[in-house]
C-alpha cells in the first residue's frame, strides 16, 4: 500500500535541476560617496542526483553554477560581476505529503571582476557555506514533479592572496523539476 508520501518504493534515484532568477533595484543614501543608484541580475543553475535511503530521506549531490551582475550609475563604480562554482552535498527529509526539508553543504570557488574608475580587477575566492530551505513536490505524473523551493543561503568567501573573506547571506526562490526513477 502506497504511503502518504511521494515516495512509494524504496531504493529509488531522484534526479533534476533548478533554476533561480533575482532582479534588484536599489537607491543608496552615503554620506561619503554620495547618492547613487545600481542593480542587480542574478541566475542560479544547479543539477542534482540523489538517492533515496529510506522513504522519507534523499541523499545525494548537486552541482551549482550563479551568476551576480551588478551596474552602478555613480561616478566610481561601473560594475561587479560574480560567477560562483560549487558542489554541494544535500540532504532532504519528506515531512508529510510531498513536503519536504532540505539541508546542505556548499564548496567551490567564486571568481569576481569589479570595474572602479574603469580600471578593472578580477579576484579568486575559495567558498564554504551551508544552506537549508523548505520545498514542496507538485506531481505532474507518476515520476515527474515540480519543486518550488525556498532556501537560505550562507557562504563565506577566501582569498589567500590578498587576504580578503568576506560573508554571503542569500534567501533564494528556485523553481525545480525532479524525475524518481
Amino acid at each position: 500500500m502506497p504511503s502518504a508520501f511521494t515516495q512509494d518504493n524504496l531504493n529509488r534515484f531522484l534526479v533534476g535541476g533548478n533554476v533561480g532568477f533575482m532582479y534588484t533595484e536599489s537607491n543608496v543614501n552615503d554620506n561619503l560617496l554620495g547618492d547613487y543608484k545600481y542593480n542587480t541580475l542574478s541566475l542560479s543553475i544547479s543539477l542534482k542526483a540523489g538517492y533515496f535511503i529510506t522513504e522519507r530521506i534523499v541523499s545525494g549531490l548537486q552541482f551549482e553554477w550563479n551568476s551576480i551582475k551588478t551596474n552602478y550609475e555613480m561616478s566610481s563604480i561601473d560594475f561587479y560581476n560574480s560567477i560562483n562554482y560549487l558542489i554541494t552535498p544535500f540532504f532532504r527529509y519528506y515531512i508529510f505529503y510531498s513536503l519536504f526539508g532540505q539541508g546542505q553543504f556548499n564548496a567551490g570557488q567564486t571568481m569576481t571582476e569589479i570595474s572602479l574608475l574603469n580600471t578593472s580587477s578580477e579576484e579568486n575566492y575559495f567558498v564554504l557555506g551551508y544552506g537549508f530551505g523548505l520545498g514542496y513536490d507538485i506531481r505532474l505524473s507518476e515520476n515527474v514533479s515540480l519543486e518550488p523551493l525556498l532556501s537560505y543561503i550562507s557562504n563565506k568567501l577566501n582569498d589567500k592572496e590578498t587576504d580578503i573573506s568576506m560573508n554571503q547571506n542569500s534567501f533564494y526562490i528556485n523553481l525545480g523539476i525532479v524525475i524518481k526513477l
